[in-house]
This record gives structure tokens, sequence and C-alpha cells, in this order.
């Protein structure tokens, strides 16, 4: 199909960022904001490959505003059956973005993202995907990243394999990035789940504690959905002032330490939850500052 050749200038590129997603454009062409290099380059990939016969789906005018502008027509995104299985892989150590601005109009039935994870709103208008793969194993970034709940999955009623993986922690830098990921009461709605695969990692509050006041005991603040119900919660701390007798090795989400050695940086707690076709993994710690 032959189109009008359409140019953004600096200035129209600001009004329709302004405006935001979905705006009417050139040639009465509605068009789709995608700010993220990351996020555009695996969208442009996808599209200057063709669709399966060979055939175009994106024009060269089209790429050039796509690539300098960050816009691109709503229908390349939602008529195009190429996007079946759409993958977003981040290669930078340090990202300059995290958005998944557009995303949204994306029709997958498997989508896959590695990325540092703050903002999944997108997700939520997202429809028909069928396999979900969240991965966020970055480090040493300078800001907090990963996601504290599934909430924007309620509406995902097609939805039946999950992976979520936020990486394992090193050092008390690595704590203080991470934000674990501690409800996922949202899949309850989801009645297609077959597989939940979750392995997280991060920080809890900071506590308080001193030479006087060394002990501490708490209830986790982790909520399964009804696919754990029942099962014999396994958790343990390296930490020596542990209590290897606390209730946790007895299906509860309880532990205690004792006696914590002044000076310690953090606690550190380590969940595994198992049912048949499903798990869920948590790499805690409980940072401490010492009064």
């Amino acid at each position: 199909m032959n189109m009008k050749k359409v140019f953004f200038s600096s200035a129209a590129a600001v009004a329709l960022f302004t405006v935001g997603l979905g705006v009417a454009g050139t040639a009465n062409e509605t068009y789709v904001s995608i700010p993220n290099e990351d996020v555009k380059n695996s969208v442009l990939s996808v599209l200057e490959a063709g669709d399966p016969e060979g055939n175009e789906i994106i024009t060269q005018e089209e790429v050039y505003n796509f690539s300098n502008y960050h816009y691109l027509p709503k229908r390349l995104l939602e008529t195009s059956d190429v996007f079946d299985s759409f993958s977003i892989d981040v290669n930078e150590v340090k990202p300059k973005s995290s958005s998944l601005e557009g995303i949204e109009y994306i029709s997958a039935e498997s989508l896959q993202i590695n990325a540092p994870l703050i903002d999944v709103t997108p997700l939520k208008e997202m429809q028909g995907v069928k396999s979900l793969s969240l991965e966020d194993q970055f480090a040493d970034l300078g800001y907090t990243h990963g996601i504290k709940d599934l909430n924007v999955l309620k509406g995902w009623t097609e939805l039946k394999d999950l992976y979520y993986v936020s990486g394992n922690m090193n050092g008390i830098e690595d704590v203080k990035e991470k934000l674990p990921l501690l409800d996922i009461s949202a899949l309850d709605e989801i009645a297609s789940l077959e597989s939940i695969c979750i392995e997280t990692a991060g920080s809890l509050p900071t506590i308080y504690l001193s030479e006087e006041n060394n002990d501490y005991e708490t209830t986790l603040p982790i909520i399964l959905s009804h696919h754990f119900d029942g099962e014999e919660w396994s958790g343990y701390s390296n930490n020596p002032s542990f209590d290897q007798n606390s209730e946790m090795t007895k299906k509860s989400d309880r532990m205690k330490w004792e006696n914590i050695e002044p000076g310690t940086e953090y606690l550190d707690i380590w969940i595994q939850i198992q049912p048949r076709g499903h798990y869920y993994i948590a790499d805690l710690r409980i940072p401490i500052i010492w009064e």
C-alpha cells in the first residue's frame, strides 16, 4: 500500500508526545509513542523482517519516522500477526530507560521481557497473552527496580504460563535497589493458569536495633495465590542468630532472630514454596541500622 510520506518536525513531535498515545496524525493515521530505544528496536526488527510470506509490513518512510521520532502507526501493531511471539531483550549494563510504553497495542501470544521492571502498567491493556516471561536481573543501577505485585495481570484471562525472575543478591548494595515481588494474589483471578514460576529477590523495610535490643521477630509480608494453599513453607536464614526452631519450619510465615551481633548489616531470608506445577522462591534481606 502506498502511503504519503510523513515527517514530524521537532515541534510536531513534542505536540504529539504531549497529547500521549493514540493521537491522530497526518493522513488520518493514529500513532503510538514508543520512547524506549530497546523496545523500539525490538518492534522494528520484527516489522522489518516482513510477514511469513516475505511481504513488506513497514515502509521506509515509516521506518524513518519511527527511528527519528519514536512514533509508529498503530495499525502496524494491531493488525500484524508477526508479533505472536515477541521479546524485549535489554543488553545494556545500565539501560537508559525502563519504559514499556506502547507495547499495550501489540497482539502477542508469547511475551518475553528482559529489562529493569519499574512501571509495568502498559501490560494491563494487553490481550491474548498465553505465556509471559518477566526477567529483571540487573544490578547497580542506582535506582530501585522490581515490582511488588501482579495486579496488572488481573484481566489476562488467557494466561497459561507465568515466569518471573529478579535475580539473586550478593551484597548490601544489591539489597538497596531491589523491590521483591511479595503479593501474587492477583493470580487468583486467572482461571487459565497452568504454571507459575517465580524467583524474586529484594529488600524488606529497614529495622532499627541496638546492643540492648538485638532480637527480632517478624511475619513475612508474602501474599500468595490459591495455587499455593496448604503447602508447607521452607524457610531459613544464614544469620547465626536465626532461631532454627522458629515457627517457619512448621508451616508458618514467622521468623525469629535472637542476640543479633552488633554491626550486622542485614538479616537474610530464603523462602521456597513448591506445590505441583508451581513454585515461589524469595531471596530477601532486612537491612539493619544500629542505634
